[in-house]
């Protein structure tokens, strides 16, 4: 149900603010659900793209470091996407440690892309 709930146009303000408002383990099942129905749906969706945010911002260390690593495969589509570059500018704000050493190699790999 949170997939379809993170890309309804009103439903998806509901799952933000349970995110914001509880704990990271009371939204786990969120991000499990989130996982189970592949992020990167949800990470290019008009809707859905904020709810990842949510989660980038919101949720435990260990929540966010697999997210990211189910959605850097797709990280040159997302960034280049009208909704999935947010999730993308969510990433380099997050603390992501080691982590954000890929995303910055994909960043520069991305701007050598460009004409």
């Amino acid at each position: 149900h949170v997939k379809a709930a993170a890309r309804d146009p009103h439903a998806n303000h509901v799952l933000q603010r349970c995110i914001e408002l509880c704990l990271p383990a009371a939204s786990q099942f969120v991000v499990e659900e989130v996982l189970e129905s592949g992020p990167i749906g949800i990470a290019l969706h008009k809707n859905g793209c904020r709810v990842m945010q949510s989660l980038l911002k919101r949720s435990s260390d260990e929540s966010v470091h697999r997210l990211v690593a189910a959605l850097l495969p797709e990280f040159s589509k997302m960034a280049q996407h009208q909704y999935g570059k947010f999730v993308v500018l969510c990433f380099l704000e997050c603390d992501l440690g080691e982590q954000r050493h890929c995303v910055m190699e994909l960043v520069e790999e991305e701007v050598r892309r460009q004409p």
